[in-house]
């Protein structure tokens, strides 16, 4: 199933999250992590962390804009995993 993000086409296959480039598909879980251990990707000029996208992925009603009441959390405290089975919402 694809769905459109903030703009972008984004799938989710096999735990995996793939962006849609022109006509190529990207997967998001191969980028590079930052020092913490968290993936970002760029949309619209702005950054957001990957868990974020996945978890939006999932709950379309979930406002994805930044805020302290607002956050997903790794219930195993990885943060490469970013199998939706693994992602929270918490305040």
């Amino acid at each position: 199933m694809i769905k459109n993000i903030l703009g972008t086409d984004f799938k989710y296959e096999d735990h995996k999250l793939y962006r849609k480039l022109k006509t190529k598909w990207n997967c998001c879980n191969d980028i590079k992590a930052n020092q913490k251990g968290y993936i970002q990707i760029t949309i619209n000029k702005k950054k957001y962390y990957l868990h974020r996208i996945i978890y939006k992925f999932h709950n379309e009603e979930w406002d994805i804009t930044y805020s302290h009441s607002n956050q997903i959390d790794h219930i195993d405290i990885d943060p490469t995993n970013n199998k939706i089975e693994n992602l929270r919402r918490v305040n």
